[in-house]
């Protein structure tokens, strides 16, 4: 499908952003996505995403910074300026960008931007309608506001590790990134009010968004039971608190699983009967949803004896024809050949340049929602200063000179600080397997995905 960029939801905003790790990255390449113009301001001697793998077919190139697919998927679709911010030259020159951008939008610990002099009350002296997005683990304020975070850390914090897990077993990690993409949807979501806000009112807004409390706001019904109870919620592993059957049931084949949940008393009785068992309906153990739950581990049981016999794609359809709501397992193969997100076009091609070595056409995500005018698209993936030229002498109309000795004094450039001493060594296939890295490997993925055609 031809995309028509003049219908791009953001068209004509443009967003300056310093970024790290993935919960505001992920926010910025969906605002991208769909018309923004992202310029991603990143320093030659801080490789710190760009120089995580993997790499295409496991074989590093001699400019590996380009290459990681990590780096590709949260950075795709921006374009990348390099400037030392440490430096006057580094900062004036970000001073300049942003008079002509619309926000500023950075994840840094608090007091970072303050170091570099580039707090909102300095930035608004070049844009006084300025809108800065501040996305940090714990808040510009408070105790904490110092505080380093990853997903893994405020899951933790907010009680999200404590709900997660099996009856008598430990805390475990509900998953590898749920409180970064929570995250990064509320810093889309803020940015996109203040953007409304300042049409409205021609006023910026300095937005302070904290991981930690998104963690907490998602964790709300817990709090609610804590209170109501006076205890804590148990770890039911994939049981539901008051509705039976709710689960994940082992199907034929190894490792496939599917999910239900039977809610009331129609679905319960279309369950019974896609199992064979109509009467069950009436067993005085199951004949009420409270009943149900009591003896929720003989009903789970009985389930997985019908399940454990078919299909796990096949009871899905079997349960989803009879109203009953229900998901198959998908690793990451059927995900990515699953024939709803291919007939959707979910997932989107893009090709990067011969010089990315080894890269070529890769398979990205695409976003959850469509406009009826415009449904978005991956716009690339930017190699390191890519466009410096772009930013430098066309946006802010810097003479050669000025550029020249910003690049001789290492300010701005296409290559790390310190490559030489950079020796990536990526796991073999075997070894990543050995560790759990990745569960199976596809040697004719690229059949799979389509990729040489």
């Amino acid at each position: 499908m031809a995309i028509d960029a003049k219908r791009m939801p953001l068209k004509g905003v443009r967003i300056v952003t310093v970024e790290e790790w993935l919960q505001l990255p992920w926010a910025t390449v969906n605002l991208a996505e769909m018309g923004a113009e992202v310029i991603r301001v990143e320093s030659l001697g801080r490789m710190v995403v760009r120089n995580i793998g993997p790499y295409p077919d496991n074989k590093v190139g001699e400019r590996f910074w380009n290459q990681g697919a990590t780096y590709h998927n949260w950075y795709r679709s921006k374009k990348s300026l390099t400037l030392d911010l440490r430096t006057p030259d580094g900062a004036d020159a970000f001073k300049e960008l942003v008079a002509v951008s619309d926000v500023v939008a950075e994840n840094n610990r608090a007091g970072i931007m303050e170091r570099f002099g580039l707090t909102y009350d300095a930035l608004r002296q070049v844009k006084p309608d300025l809108i800065m997005l501040r996305s940090t683990g714990y808040g510009q304020t408070g105790e904490w506001r110092s505080y380093g975070a990853f997903a893994r850390t405020v899951e933790a914090m907010s009680s999200l590790s404590h709900m997660t897990g099996f009856p008598d077993g430990p805390p475990v990690r509900a998953n590898t990134s749920y409180v970064d993409i929570t995250t990064s949807w509320n810093n889309m979501l803020a940015v996109m009010m203040a953007l409304h806000h300042r049409n409205r009112t021609g006023e910026g807004a300095e937005i302070d968004m904290s991981m930690y409390e998104t963690g907490v706001s998602s964790v709300g019904v817990a709090l609610l039971e804590r209170q109501l109870k006076g205890a804590n919620p148990e770890r039911m592993g994939n049981q539901h608190p008051w509705v039976s059957p709710y689960g994940c049931y082992r199907c034929a084949g190894d490792d496939k699983w599917v999910t239900l949940a039977a809610r009331d008393e129609p679905e319960w009785r279309a369950l019974c009967d896609a199992m064979g068992q109509p009467e069950l309906a009436d067993d005085p153990r199951f004949s009420t949803g409270e009943e149900r739950w009591q003896h929720r581990d003989e009903l789970d049981a009985l389930i997985e004896s019908w399940t454990s016999a078919l299909d796990h794609v096949q009871v899905m359809h079997i349960l989803q024809e009879r109203g009953i709501p229900a998901g198959a397992v998908l690793n990451a193969r059927e995900v990515m050949t699953n024939p709803h997100f291919r007939s959707r076009e979910f997932f989107e091609r893009s090709e990067d340049p011969p010089e990315v070595e080894g890269v070529g056409t890769r398979v990205y995500g695409g976003r959850p929602y469509r406009f009826s005018r415009s449904r978005g698209r991956v716009r690339g993936v930017s190699q390191l200063g890519q466009h410096n030229d772009y930013a430098l002498r066309e946006l802010l109309g810097m003479e050669d000179s000025a550029v020249s000795g910003m690049i001789d004094a290492g300010i701005v450039g296409t290559v790390p600080t310190g490559v030489e001493s950079m020796n990536p060594q990526p796991m073999d296939i075997e070894g990543q397997l050995r560790m759990g890295a990745i569960a199976s490997q596809d040697t004719d993925y690229r059949q799979v995905l389509g990729l040489d055609e």
